[in-house]
């Protein structure tokens, strides 16, 4: 980001929603499995974006995937693309990454600015994933990756990309909540 020149309030909201899902998964591991370590890479973190934003998302309802709008097919799976950027660049308030790790010194009071709404919904969509059963602390990246190229929306999007000669596609909201066959482990 340029000096003096202020993001979008949109994409401000975005990025504290992804630090928040950040930080509830790091209470999930220090509640779950305190001696874990090494659990936030971009590419575990991506994965897991898309599958909490999308675990409860119908035509009707799906708050999420209306802030994380941007999900590409690329070949390791879903990517919201503003939040890949910002991994790059390192444009988060309380998170950083070096190199492909995030480190993070995340307590809730950094979250006072954050839609209390949004908040919900995180906390909704990542609790239906611990009720299905499934501990995306202990999976690795490429288990995630399997799981996220079990998405019909993913598999269209990246066979239009192959024909269009790309490495990526766009996966509208749509696409997503309308998926015939949704993984989440």
């Amino acid at each position: 980001m340029a000096i003096g020149r202020q993001q979008p309030q949109w994409l401000t909201q975005k990025k504290l929603l992804f630090e928040y899902l950040v930080y509830l998964l790091e209470q999930w591991r220090l509640n779950s499995h305190p001696n874990l370590t090494g659990f936030f890479s971009k590419l575990k973190l991506q994965k897991v974006l898309f599958l909490v934003a999308s675990v409860n998302a119908t035509k009707e309802y799906h708050p999420l995937l209306e802030v994380f709008n941007k999900f590409y097919a690329l070949p390791y799976g879903p990517v919201e693309i503003d939040i890949y950027e910002a991994m790059k660049r390192s444009e988060f308030n309380n998170i950083r990454f070096e190199g492909n790790e995030c480190e993070q010194t995340l307590n809730e009071s950094q979250f006072l600015d954050l839609n209390e709404s949004l908040k919900s919904a995180m906390n909704t969509s990542l609790q239906a994933i611990k009720d299905m059963g499934v501990d995306y602390i202990t999976m690795l990246p490429f288990e995630l990756v399997s799981i996220t190229h079990k998405w019909t929306s993913w598999q269209v999007a990246m066979r239009v990309a192959e024909m269009l000669g790309n490495r990526r596609e766009y996966m509208s909201t749509e696409d997503i909540y309308n998926s015939t066959v949704k993984a989440f482990k």
